[in-house]
């Protein structure tokens, strides 16, 4: 039977001649329901630059320190993991445009404390300053670009009355 740590499945790949044992990993809630998206990985042309900002920033949700893994710094937390990763194909990291990557916060003020950390550590704010967008039934969001260009958001959506 086939298994890693924690007996979770795997499959191999084999990539550049190397063969490569993959874990079959879900993330789920707190019900037990899968999460759409288990990780998101952007791309940076400085590591470093990059570590220290989302160290900051996304402290604010509670994640620890990035972990570095080699070219990669992977920070885990409320059952996710961001990651940014200077390109394997060793060419330049770019931005999408249209492309946003939002992070779910527990209330307006972390926003707040989000979008202020974030410009504190060389983001610049980008679209209506941090607030209600639809009134207070709506979202509280914040967006700004990060070092590399990249858009974040940060929002809380209050919970259903």
């Amino acid at each position: 039977e086939a298994g890693c740590p924690g007996n979770q499945p795997f499959f191999f790949l084999v990539m550049n001649g190397l063969w490569l044992a993959v874990s079959i990993h879900a993330t789920f809630d707190s019900d037990r329901r899968m999460l759409m998206f288990s990780h998101v990985m952007i791309g940076t042309n400085d590591l470093e630059k990059s570590r220290l900002f989302y160290d900051a920033v996304l402290a604010v949700t509670g994640a620890k320190p990035g972990v570095v893994d080699r070219h990669r710094v992977f920070w885990r937390a409320n059952g996710g993991t961001f990651s940014v990763s200077q390109p394997i194909d060793s060419q330049p990291a770019t931005c999408s445009n249209g492309t946003t990557i939002g992070f779910n916060l527990a209330s307006p003020e972390q926003v707040d404390q989000f979008h202020a950390t974030a410009i504190a550590h060389g983001a610049v704010p980008v679209e209506d300053p941090p607030g209600w967008r639809g009134g207070p039934a709506g979202l509280y969001l914040c967006y700004f670009r990060d070092p590399d260009g990249h858009k974040i958001c940060g929002l809380h959506r209050p919970p259903k009355a």
